[in-house]
């Protein structure tokens, strides 16, 4: 599997299993617009080849962002609905887990939530 098929693959999954929020995609624009938005980064790490086989692992970052003063509720349960569909789970020949949440909290007019979760798959 390459970069760009893992990269079609998650932006398929998550266009067909979440809908907590629209999801802006690297590179694609933002949505500063309307509240709440999830951002997704595909962070591709290292590949380890071993018996002419590749093993590819990175971390998907989820931005979850919600109103200004909104609380913290909004984000968490957005965040954890995103755990749900990922944590300890194998989608396309890939493995995902552990998912864990950083808090930003406020910034420029938004609080943030991180949630992210490492993946590796063979290729």
């Amino acid at each position: 599997m390459s970069y760009e098929t893992h990269r079609q693959n998650l932006y398929t999954y998550v266009k067909a299993n979440f809908s907590g929020a629209p999801v802006v995609y690297d590179n694609v624009g933002g949505n500063d617009e309307s509240m709440p938005y999830v951002i997704m980064t595909i962070l591709d790490g290292d590949t380890i080849t071993h018996n002419s086989s590749n093993r590819f692992v990175g971390e998907v970052v989820f931005q979850v962002i919600t109103a200004h003063n909104g609380g913290e509720q909004p984000a968490r349960q957005l965040a954890d609905t995103l755990f749900a569909l990922f944590h300890d789970k194998y989608i396309n020949n890939g493995y995902y887990g552990p998912a864990r949440l950083g808090r930003i909290g406020h910034a420029e007019g938004v609080y943030q939530l991180n949630m992210s979760v490492s993946y590796k798959y063979d290729a």
